[in-house]
């Protein structure tokens, strides 16, 4: 799953980076443009949570201001799977960890 992806978005294209996975985790980034600026950034990390694999991701404005709490953040947990796909829910779940 490393690498480097560009897709469409309703609003203007994305661009995801997924680097390599160490010590259980996957961790990536995303750029989501809009047609005249950019819209957000997403930092996000696939994790075995549960003997399955979920998406926990925060988000970004332009100048870096979260969107989530502080310790909040979205699980995006795994639904389905074929050789070259993965379906994650897509209905946000916020999560608040507690620390």
């Amino acid at each position: 799953m490393e690498g480097h992806w560009i897709g469409d978005m309703p609003d203007g294209p994305v661009e995801h980076v997924l680097l390599s996975p160490r010590f259980g985790q996957l961790p990536g980034f995303v750029r989501a443009l809009a047609p005249q600026n950019l819209a957000f950034y997403e930092i996000g990390v696939f994790a075995e949570i549960g003997h399955s694999l979920t998406l926990r991701v925060k988000h970004f404005t332009p100048e870096l201001a979260g969107w989530e709490a502080q310790a909040a953040y979205i699980d995006r947990p795994l639904v389905d799977r074929d050789s070259d796909q993965l379906l994650l829910r897509r209905r946000d779940f916020l999560a608040n960890r507690a620390g």
